[in-house]
């Protein structure tokens, strides 16, 4: 018939911006499933030669197993500006959210690769134990042609000295590790 659709996964729950817009903590066993789901995603399109570019708390949704509703499954969502691997795409525009990004993925007619979305990843978890993004104190002040820079240079307080009593001394001494 010539007719294109497009069919997707209805999903229920919430995306892991929300999550940290509310403000409770995410008890570590939660987190630490959570992540390694979304390791486990990056993973599988990373063998494919595939680069999110958009890793970002609004893009890992969490939902829960429909025959046991304890169990959490993360999903990542929202392919639109992934590219390709094979062959390597040169960047010729920016696309993504700049506070995710990584340096590199801002730099124009540059070649990156899967660990962009490792470092955006790296942006999230911070995010999620502290509960603010780690350049928060100035990312209203920053043009964002300038963040790349003060991502390299930019000295980010560590995780335990922003989450307070929220988690046990050991998990503090690890995180600074």
């Amino acid at each position: 018939l010539g007719i294109d659709w497009l069919t997707m996964e209805y999903l229920r729950g919430r995306d892991l911006g929300e999550v940290i817009d509310r403000g409770r903590p995410i008890t570590i066993p939660l987190l630490v499933d959570m992540i390694g789901q979304t390791l486990e995603a990056l993973d599988y399109i990373h063998v494919r030669k595939i680069v999110h570019c958009d890793v970002k708390p609004d893009n890992i949704f969490i939902t829960r197993d429909p025959y046991n509703r304890r169990l959490v499954i993360v999903k990542l969502i929202d392919f639109g500006i992934c590219r390709t691997l094979d062959p390597p795409e040169p960047v010729t525009e920016l696309s993504g959210d700049p506070r995710y990004m990584a340096p590199e993925q801002t730099v124009l007619h540059s070649h990156f690769d899967h660990r962009a979305d490792f470092y955006s990843l790296g942006v999230t978890v911070y995010e999620l134990l502290t509960g603010q993004h780690p350049f928060e104190d100035v990312l209203d002040d920053v043009v964002p042609r300038d963040l790349p820079e003060m991502q390299c240079t930019k000295d980010i307080p560590p995780p335990s000295a922003l989450v307070g009593d929220r988690f046990p001394s050991q998990l503090l001494a690890a995180m600074d590790e």
